[in-house]
């Protein structure tokens, strides 16, 4: 985001990134036990979540198509498909018409993403553009792995091997791969986990975003940075994604 705002050509010490804060109690007061149950997910099942990333390409679809190819070698395989996304219907058709459907959980939208990843062992998330990154963020604050695509928002918050497992293609087979891969290799998944978790504290915890604000307003105040004058201001440029990321 900062490198995309800089080659619009606002200098960099111009440039403040605040990104969004993750309520950590919603994280540790979830109770994966009960929200199984009303999921009606198996408790040995292999649970995995996905959410279509606001205004990118592949998302849920392509999620749900390499869970159905996954079903095929690790029948226990299930998928959480929430509602209210891009692809909403189209990754819910396919669940329907495919040849396994009780693969798939359709959520709805009365869970939100500490309640889903509670419920869930893996997040996947296969944009093909940046994209808004929260759900990520939710998940690494959650301890709960992640595969993902490697588009330059994601590769802000996941490297490969360390916080997460990423993949270079978003087609449903290389995906599918991926996390396979990913799953059976415990000892990765716990070494990603545990980075990620420390990651997340350090990005996302609320302190850290209300400092940022503050530090924000205290140089605007102290005239460090002018105040935009008229609609042809460069202080909010567009296609930013409106309250995911705050920028001076």
């Amino acid at each position: 985001t900062r490198q995309r705002l800089m080659r619009s050509g606002i200098p960099g010490d111009r440039v403040q990134l605040i990104r969004a804060s993750v309520d950590l109690a919603k994280v540790r007061q979830a109770d994966r036990k009960r929200l199984r149950a009303e999921l009606d997910l198996p408790a040995d099942a292999t649970v995995l979540l996905t959410a279509c990333p606001p205004g990118g390409k592949a998302g849920q679809y392509v999620a749900a198509w390499a869970a159905a190819i996954l079903h095929q070698i690790r029948p226990g395989v299930r998928m959480i498909l929430p509602g209210g996304f891009r692809e909403d219907r189209r990754a819910r058709r396919l669940s329907e018409e495919c040849y396994c459907p009780q693969v798939f959980r359709l959520a709805g939208e009365q869970y939100g993403p500490a309640d889903l990843l509670a419920a869930s062992d893996m997040l996947v998330w296969p944009a093909e553009e940046n994209c808004p990154t929260g759900w990520l963020a939710w998940a690494m604050a959650a301890g709960v792995p992640i595969v993902a695509t490697g588009s330059p928002s994601v590769r802000e918050l996941i490297r490969d091997g360390q916080t997460g497992f990423l993949v270079d293609s978003a087609r449903p087979h290389a995906l599918a791969t991926r996390i396979r891969m990913a799953w059976e290799d415990a000892e990765a998944r716990r070494r990603c986990v545990q980075e990620a978790g420390h990651q997340a504290y350090e990005m996302f915890r609320p302190q850290k975003c209300l400092d940022a604000y503050l530090e924000a307003f205290t140089r605007l105040l102290n005239g460090r940075v002018p105040a935009p004058q008229g609609p042809g201001c460069r202080a909010c440029p567009v296609a930013l994604p409106c309250g995911h990321n705050v920028v001076e």
